[in-house]
């Protein structure tokens, strides 16, 4: 990714006043030169925010929300070439400003989720809220569960945990896009020395609706190393190609289904049988009977209802 594309970098802190962990940013700021820069859980009250991101803020707008004792808060810090960003605080796990870059207006949310499952329950009952205005939607930010298994080293299974079927919930009924991603697997660790609890996962990470993804078609998306805080640093380049073709059907795929064995069985069954017609009717009677495999799969691993509509569509 270039060093001069206009990219979004944000970071949970786990405390932003530590020298190594603003020296890292610092670092971080002076390589990507173009860069709206997210930090949440600063722990940092207005006034000490202002004071400790001070060289930053002299050539940067900013936006700070101040931590509720000792803990959340979040600054947000962008170069005065962009122009004005109206952030509204909604919450405290979401916050969200309407951008328009190269004339492009759209919505970024940006999401510090609860650790408590009532609470991210509010959480996406927020979000659902801002996607379904219609607008080209980015939601970034550390959504504290995994949705898939792939996501994760250690704990409790993904399809276990009540957060992350929330969350697939969520992602599913919206027609989101998971954003590619580069770099490091895992974005947080409990650091736990001992193998037995030892846990990694892909906490942090950027979802988007087809409308934004239309815009920014071949943005890139890369996880940094964990650095000074037990979460790494994640980095989107809003690199965007004009579309003038009809809009595009986003297909996500639940990769977890490739680890049941009922699930494989039955697609080489679907894949095996062959229809009279021509290749393409032939492959479109296919597509019918997995769709509904696809469907009872997510029913069946997950209990999510059939009612939910995958984002892509082949009838």
């Amino acid at each position: 990714m270039s060093t001069n594309m206009k990219s979004i970098l944000f970071w949970n802190a786990r405390g932003a006043r530590r020298p190594v962990f603003l020296n890292h940013l610092l670092s971080l700021s002076r390589t990507y030169t173009n860069t709206l820069l997210i930090i949440y859980e600063t722990k940092l009250s207005d006034t000490k925010a202002n004071a400790i991101f001070s060289s930053l803020i002299r050539s940067h707008y900013k936006f700070v929300n101040p931590s509720r004792g000792a803990s959340a808060g979040m600054i947000i810090l962008w170069p005065k070439s962009w122009g004005y960003i109206n952030f509204t605080f909604i919450s405290p796990f979401s916050t969200y400003g309407i951008l328009a870059i190269d004339d492009k207006p759209w919505i970024l949310s940006i999401i510090y989720a609860p650790q408590n499952c009532t609470h991210q329950a509010l959480l996406w009952d927020e979000l659902s809220a801002i996607v379904n205005l219609g607008y080209p939607t980015l939601l970034l930010g550390d959504y504290n569960a995994s949705l898939l298994q792939s996501d994760k080293r250690g704990g409790i299974p993904v399809s276990s945990s009540a957060k992350s079927r929330q969350f697939l919930s969520f992602f599913l009924s919206h027609s989101l896009s998971d954003i590619p991603f580069t770099g490091h697997k895992y974005t947080w660790s409990n650091r736990h020395t001992n193998p037995s609890s030892f846990i990694l996962s892909r906490l942090d990470r950027g979802l988007a609706n087809p409308g934004w993804m239309d815009l920014y078609p071949h943005c890139s998306f890369t996880n940094l190393p964990r650095v000074a805080s037990d979460h790494g640093p994640c980095i989107l380049g809003l690199f965007s190609t004009s579309i003038t073709k009809k809009s595009r059907k986003h297909f996500n795929f639940p990769n977890h289904l490739l680890n049941n064995s009922d699930f494989l069985t039955s697609l080489n069954y679907i894949w095996s049988i062959s229809y009279k017609g021509s290749s393409t009717g032939n492959l479109m009677k296919k597509f019918w009977p997995l769709e509904r495999k696809l469907r009872d799969g997510l029913t069946k691993l997950w209990g999510i209802g059939t009612n939910l509509l995958f984002s892509f569509s082949i009838r």
